[in-house]
């Protein structure tokens, strides 16, 4: 792993500046300011840091003089340099510094963690999450204790004010500086829109602990209904027989231009629909149900034992194997593990499950044309996911 250089004048107390994650990865070089000569340095290494007391100074090679930065976003800086030599439109650019008084800062103050000492290789450097950060580091589960720590945090010059993370192994804690009896608990899948969320102000840690009692709702676990009969968007029944769309639905579209303007008879294409389609065109990946903007697939279903199976081309919808990432067709009935559950919202729209659970399908444009749809069981997902609705069409023979 490359090292970044750092050059410690000795009128700086390193103690005195705010520790970074870098600085696991940086190699701190004490140095005699009457004797140190950056430009002697350059020709050996091209890129190098040189702290001040109230500033740092970045160095590299072919540029008309060092940089000048704010402590406050040394860690940002830090990153970049470790993999290439910082260019001017990092300032500005990817990492979104400003400069004022000479300084290039981001206007952002910087998140505080507390990182239990032997659990620091758990987070990663170039994470956008700990970009922006400071960090103070503990070494025994008696050390980790909030109210302590919310007196560190409030005694430092520069960094979020209302909140601070403590992290051990995989597990975070957000924790409010001004009453340590507010805080939360979460996974590593959780912690970008948790930290980023609370760091911009967009929401606060009540935010997080009074969704997390509603869970339940947002995700039910879905009930099998008896004499169930599949219908249209329009609420008429489907015979057996009958060749039909399904239309996923734009709610964005939707909200912008309305929606059923051919509710007369609930049937033909619509420019700019999205419709479940079969994809079958790679030869190294099996055949599956995805989402695309070209034309309506025809889809039917089977009635078995009272159990309603959706089809195509006679062939039955099922989850995948591998943990029901994708939606595959099958030949035969799929097991119960695998089957796939037809649930009405109450807009009158489709939705899809795994047999018995609140696992819903949904759909990950990856790209204009393809939509990835499957039942991706993951905590953010679960949590902040959209579930995918869909709108029965018939298709006009």
């Amino acid at each position: 792993m490359v090292k970044l250089v750092v050059f410690v004048p000795e009128y700086v107390n390193l103690d005195d500046i705010d520790k970074c994650l870098c600085d696991r990865l940086t190699e701190f070089i004490q140095v005699d300011s009457n004797t140190f000569e950056a430009e002697t340095e350059l020709r050996e290494c091209n890129r190098f840091i040189v702290l001040e007391r109230n500033r740092f100074l970045v160095y590299k090679q072919e540029a008309d003089g060092p940089v000048a930065f704010h402590y406050q976003s040394r860690n940002l800086v830090m990153l970049p340099m470790r993999y290439s030599q910082i260019a001017t439109i990092h300032y500005n650019g990817r990492l979104k510094l400003q400069q004022k008084d000479g300084l290039w800062f981001r206007d952002e103050l910087p998140v505080l963690y507390f990182v239990f000492k032997s659990d620091a290789d758990c987070l990663k450097l170039n994470n956008a999450t700990e970009d922006n950060t400071i960090v103070e580091y503990y070494e025994t589960e008696d050390e980790e204790e909030f109210s302590k720590f919310a007196s560190i945090a409030k005694s430092k010059r520069a960094c979020v004010p209302h909140f601070f993370v403590v992290n051990r192994g995989n597990v975070y804690h957000v924790v409010d500086t001004n009453d340590t009896s507010i805080n939360y608990s979460f996974s590593h899948s959780l912690k970008y829109k948790i930290i980023s969320d609370l760091a911009m102000g967009t929401a606060t840690i009540q935010t997080f602990i009074d969704e997390e009692k509603h869970l339940h709702e947002r995700r039910p676990k879905t009930q099998r209904l008896l004499n169930f009969q599949l219908r249209d968007y329009l609420g008429n029944p489907v015979p057996e027989n009958e060749t039909f769309s399904l239309e996923i639905i734009n709610e964005c579209r939707e909200n912008k231009v309305g929606s059923d303007s051919d509710a007369d008879n609930g049937s033909d294409k619509e420019d700019g629909m999205d419709y479940m389609s079969y994809f079958d065109y790679h030869s190294d990946e099996n055949p599956h149900i995805c989402g695309s903007n070209n034309y309506p697939y025809g889809f039917g279903f089977k009635l078995v034992d009272g159990i309603t199976y959706l089809t195509y081309e006679s062939k039955y919808l099922c989850a995948s194997d591998d943990d029901g990432y994708k939606i595959e067709v099958a030949p035969t009935i799929p097991p119960k593990n695998l089957r796939i559950q037809v649930h009405y919202a109450e807009d009158g729209s489709i939705m899809l499950t795994m047999w018995g659970g609140n696992v819903y399908a949904n759909c990950d444009w990856v790209k204009c044309g393809y939509g990835g749809i499957g039942f991706d069981s993951s905590e953010y997902i679960l949590r902040w996911g959209s579930p995918m609705k869909l709108r029965l069409r018939k298709i006009q023979k």
